[in-house]
């Protein structure tokens, strides 16, 4: 038997209204109300469909957030664009608008646009790359009181009001590029980290990660842990005066593909070999050091699939299937080497929409 909204809300004894703001995440209804609502729901095994919503309703509208940088900083990012991009073809036919809102490095770039988002009741919901998770989590709940959803791609907010993520499972990740990196050097020594910015979580949960497997594994080798985005200049500094302190060093664990592209260089520039290098990420730029044997593996987070996920989960949840906050979507990652480097390049095909 296929049912109504007009059957769910009579034997809710609700009106079709209240119904249709429980399945949609609207503010109006108490949590209680609404919990109730799709508890029956489940039981009546409805669903939305989304085409014939779609016919029905003013254009949806998807905000995206994420940070736009340089041409020569922005390998990461410009993949995550790959998946937008996509998200946004295969959502063409849906009445829906993804609205991009590229911005710095600087997470109050974002509290910037969050707050203005805030305020326009034109917008449905948000996807967005969090750079401080612990900085925008009170305006994920500012965005809560208007209705209006947020999910994260790639680096959470876990502590949030946030509906959803989509990310790898980043301490694993730290965790898996430590176990390669063990295998590769001797047993005793010292390892440099460049953990990058760790206001973000993705980073953080990455180091964690990292040296928590490397403490648990070999306690004689010791990590040296340096936070931040470097420049050339301060990058080339910083590993040149470890290399001098620590003569034992035996390699080097980068976390994010900017200094990991900054790192290649240096070592390329001062013709430095020996070490054992793990970098993040897969972009073309990163080759030419694998062919030269700077780089022994890098870790693929597929940032394409991240972004569509996201932007195709948070669609989901407002046209067709309504979730509790906390969902939390993985992507796989894993060890990538020279022989098998292209085949993670960016070549994706879009899915069919669920």
């Amino acid at each position: 038997m296929k049912y109504t909204l007009s059957d769910i809300a009579s034997r809710a004894k609700v009106s079709t209204v209240t119904v249709h703001k429980a399945l949609h995440g609207k503010a109006g209804i108490s949590e209680e109300t609404r919990q109730r609502i799709l508890e029956i729901v489940k039981e009546m095994d409805y669903t939305i469909n989304p085409m014939a919503s779609s016919l029905k309703r003013e254009t949806l509208r998807i905000a995206i957030i994420y940070p736009e940088l340089p041409k020569e900083a922005n390998y990461f990012f410009s993949q995550i664009k790959e998946g937008i991009n996509a998200a946004e073809k295969r959502l063409a036919d849906f009445n829906t608008i993804l609205e991009r809102h590229p911005c710095s490095d600087a997470w109050e770039d974002q509290a910037a646009i969050l707050e203005q988002l805030a305020q326009d009741s034109q917008c449905n919901g948000i996807v967005i790359y969090c750079l401080n998770d612990r900085e925008l989590s009170p305006l994920f709940t500012l965005l809560e009181t208007k209705g209006i959803p947020v999910v994260t791609f790639h680096s959470d907010a876990i502590e949030s009001c946030r509906i959803a993520s989509v990310t790898a499972n980043d301490e694993l990740t730290g965790r898996l590029a430590a176990e390669f990196l063990i295998q590769l050097v001797p047993d005793s020594g010292h390892i440099l980290l460049l953990s990058g910015n760790t206001m973000q979580k993705v980073l953080r949960d990455n180091a964690h990660g990292f040296c928590s497997y490397i403490q648990q594994t070999r306690q004689n080798l010791q990590t040296i842990e340096i936070s931040s985005f470097l420049s050339m200049e301060k990058l080339a500094d910083t590993v040149s005066k470890v290399m001098d302190a620590f003569p034992d060093l035996q390699g080097i664990y980068c976390t994010n593909a900017r200094n990991s592209i900054t790192l290649c260089q240096f070592l390329d520039k001062h013709n430095i070999k020996g070490l054992k290098i793990v970098t993040s990420d897969v972009f073309p730029e990163l080759y030419p050091y694998f062919e030269k044997d700077l780089i022994q593996g890098t870790i693929w987070q597929d940032p394409v699939h991240q972004a569509y996920d996201a932007v195709m989960l948070l669609f989901e949840h407002i046209t067709a299937h309504p979730f509790n906050a906390g969902t939390a979507s993985f992507v796989k990652s894993c060890i990538v080497q020279k022989n098998n480097f292209e085949q993670f390049l960016p070549q994706y095909q879009i899915p069919s929409l669920h």
